[in-house]
């Protein structure tokens, strides 16, 4: 999957997204003082928000991004996986 996927040629610069701070190399984010562990499958989702500018992102380009090219996903695989995050952020 990796190999597929152009964004992970950039992984050790780090962004902002509004109050998120993305540490990539270190599969952490950073929200004021709480810390928050990160997949690579996150880092390459906030990459995709990061890098649209505003702009309206369609799931295909979601999934092409941070699931790669050949990666045929079903109709829940965005779902679980925002669902997952957002039992992670709870805790």
């Amino acid at each position: 999957m990796l190999a597929n996927n152009p964004q992970t040629e950039n992984k050790t610069l780090s962004f902002t997204l509004g109050d998120l701070v993305v540490l990539p190399d270190q599969l952490r984010a950073r929200r004021g003082d709480k810390v928050i562990e990160l997949s690579i499958r996150d880092i390459d989702i906030l990459t995709v928000f990061h890098e649209c500018n505003c702009n309206v992102i369609t799931k295909d380009h979601l999934f092409n991004q941070a699931w790669g090219f050949h990666h045929m996903p079903n109709s829940r695989t965005f779902d679980n996986t925002y669902h997952n995050q957002q039992n992670t952020d709870r805790n």
